[in-house]
């Protein structure tokens, strides 16, 4: 997908200010800002948008800042720090990430510091204590907020819709345009099909998968047209399962090799194929929660149910660190409990499928067993 960004409002969290802010004017009035939002809420988009506009400006994945130890250049004002919840996802002690970071923040002088993070993965006043004791300063929290009409009609035409409003109509009863990152793969199915219809959020994913070969100029060229949909489908899983399982960067040739089963049927011309797909972006999943989707749609299909080998509890195991989910597994569960509707599942973390579940999919006594679990 090719990035195309508007400006999205932010909200502050707090009692009593319904005052909508952009980013440049909520890092003009503060120094250290924490950026929450869920997942493809336009956290990412919101800190690219900002670098591109503004000199003396560096973005950076706080994993790399801090387990590489990446050097900011001199020259930078605002320092833009992104995915938080995904460093903490691989550290050891969660609970001291913010601590961590906060002592990295604290050895740049005189720069103002942006730090994003999924809304479910910010710890609340324990973490905004934990960076004030190492940095001596009150991190202001802001949210995304979804998107208004306006932005909804700005974004349709950036992405060349023709009829933007037909557009919003065919799609708005269902929520999904409400998400930057859902609008934008609704944006690739319309285009694809007009009359193409989505009738739930694992709809809009499934279908956005297996359309990935259609938009790609030189699918003659990568073969990619080799693939059926279905197939699409099941490579990239594979490949997520390895991306999300083994927290790997970047899904080089050394990689294929080593994950490539060709008496499985997973060969290394088929897993190229598929990374050449609009799934992928410099080898990279072009967003998180396509990886979690697809890893969870490949469980689900080839991983369970008669005469696969793993086992409902054997799962549970493989997701599960010492009785919790991971912050990094967390999306991809609340897919599988969607998908499978498994109540076995479920009850593991209720909370995350709630919020980032579908639960358009179950039957309203399993929606109310659901409630009753969080």
């Amino acid at each position: 997908m090719i990035d195309k960004y508007i400006d999205l409002t932010l909200k502050e969290h707090a009692p009593h200010n319904d005052k909508s802010y952009l980013l440049k004017d909520v890092i003009h009035e503060h120094e250290i800002i924490v950026l929450l939002g869920a997942p493809g809420s336009g956290k990412t988009s919101v800190l690219k948008k900002y670098n591109i506009e503004h000199l003396n400006t560096d973005i950076l994945e706080i994993k790399k800042f801090l387990k590489l130890d990446i050097q900011v250049k001199d020259e930078t004002k605002v320092l833009l720090l992104d995915g938080l919840d995904e460093y903490r996802s691989v550290s050891d002690d969660k609970a001291f990430v913010v601590t961590e970071l906060g002592s990295r923040i604290n050895k740049l002088d005189g720069m103002k510091i942006v730090i994003s993070c999924r809304e479910m993965d910010w710890y609340g006043e324990v973490d905004s204590k934990a960076l004030k004791d190492e940095i001596n300063k009150k991190a202001v929290i802001f949210r995304v907020c979804p998107l208004d009409d306006d932005q909804k009609n700005e974004l349709a035409e950036l992405n060349n819709i023709k009829e933007p409003p037909k557009f919003i109509e065919k799609y708005s009863k269902y929520g999904f345009l409400d998400n930057p990152q859902m609008f934008k793969m609704l944006v690739d199915i319309y285009q694809a099909d007009p009359k193409e219809t989505i009738q739930s959020k694992t709809d809009l994913y499934l279908t956005f998968v297996r359309l990935a070969r259609e938009h790609n100029l030189s699918n003659i060229k990568n073969k990619i047209n080799l693939l059926e949909p279905d197939e699409i489908v099941k490579y990239s899983g594979y490949i997520a399962f390895f991306y999300l399982f083994s927290d790997v960067e970047t899904l080089d040739d050394d990689f294929i090799d080593k994950i490539c089963d060709t008496a499985n049927g997973y060969s290394k011309e088929k897993l190229e194929i598929t990374l050449n797909t609009k799934l992928f972006d410099g080898r990279i999943f072009i967003h998180r929660t396509i990886a979690e989707f697809i890893l969870a749609k490949y469980i689900a299909e080839y991983k369970l149910g008669k005469d696969k080998p793993f086992a409902v509890e054997r799962l549970k195991s493989l997701f599960m660190k010492k009785g919790k989910i991971p912050t990094v597994l967390r999306g991809t569960y609340a897919w599988l409990c969607s998908l499978t509707g498994s109540e076995e599942f479920i009850k593991a973390d209720p909370y995350y499928q709630a919020i980032h579940g579908d639960n358009s999919l179950f039957e309203n006594d399993l929606k109310k067993k659901i409630v009753l679990e969080v």
